[in-house]
């Protein structure tokens, strides 16, 4: 028995057979007809990985958003900013990135821990490089 997959992209409907070939005979499967294309496997991982290729063949998925490429930019931007000081505040970071505070907090907080460090509290807090 075969497994048939159909993938609708629009007006041009693609329409792929999947099958066993341990399950069913090669000849049986038809192949190439009226743009049916077929795709055999051996096992459901392998079934998983063609459909997964298939899919992102077919339906590319754009990986980075300028948004996060801003936010890539802005964090490597403050990271030079801070390890050229003596350790700057906040509204420091904000201002020489050219960004809001609460931007500067989105840009900056999912440092903290890992390349960076925060000395003292509140508004006095100075954002410094965290140690090796």
């Amino acid at each position: 028995m075969t497994l048939e997959l159909g993938l609708a992209f629009g007006l041009n409907e693609k329409a792929y057979i999947a099958f066993d070939p341990t399950k069913t005979p090669l000849e049986e499967v038809p192949a190439d007809l009226r743009g049916i294309d077929r795709m055999q496997y051996r096992s459901y991982s392998e079934l998983q990985d063609r459909v997964e290729r298939l899919l992102a063949q077919e339906v590319p998925v754009q990986r980075t958003h300028d948004v996060e490429n801003q936010l890539v930019q802005l964090r490597s931007e403050a990271l030079r900013l801070i390890n050229e000081s003596d350790g700057l505040k906040m509204v420091d970071i904000a201002r020489l990135l050219g960004v809001s505070v609460d931007m500067a907090k989105v840009v900056v907080r999912p440092l903290v821990g890992t390349k960076l460090r925060i000395e003292g509290q509140t508004r006095a807090a100075k954002y410094r490089l965290a140690e090796p």
